[in-house]
């Protein structure tokens, strides 16, 4: 498994030492979009970070497809996981998520891309899919904090 879910919870001043850090952010520029929200993105190599206002590490966005703004993030997924997993096979690999949502049209937002949810001990990993299930688009790993109930950890 990669470091990536290491980063929840840790402050990005004591992350941006580390390699990783550096390959992946080299040149990104905080940026402070909401009030209390930081953001951290490498578009290029789509990997964004969402930052609490104490520059603590809430949620990390692997991007699983281009767009004009945006490149696939190349590196590691979280166990072995690849963009290429249908939802079926990320079902086969981690059992039934917790939570699942998506798969309906929003009047703001247009098609919600349907998404499970999984928890472990220190964080979740959300996947977003294509229409046809049969890849993922968006990884998030997130922090348990981020969570309405807590209870989650103990699931």
């Amino acid at each position: 498994m990669n470091e990536l879910p290491d980063w929840i919870d840790k402050n990005v001043i004591d992350l941006s030492a580390t390699q990783l850090y550096q390959h992946l952010f080299n040149a990104a520029e905080l940026n402070n979009e909401e009030e209390n929200v930081f953001y951290i993105s490498s578009y290029e190599n789509g990997i964004e970070l969402v930052l609490s206002k104490y520059k603590v590490v809430e949620s990390i966005h692997l991007f699983g497809i281009e767009s004009n703004i945006k490149k696939r993030f190349k590196g590691d997924l979280p166990f072995g996981v690849d963009f290429y997993f249908s939802r079926q096979k990320v079902h086969n690999l981690f059992g039934v998520p917790k939570r699942s949502g998506g798969g309906h049209r929003n009047l703001l937002l247009g098609f919600i891309n349907l998404w499970d949810k999984y928890y472990f001990s220190n964080y979740s990993l959300r996947f977003e899919y294509s229409p046809d299930e049969q890849k993922i688009v968006l990884v998030t790993i997130a922090s348990l904090a981020l969570e309405s109930n807590f209870d989650v950890r103990l699931q």
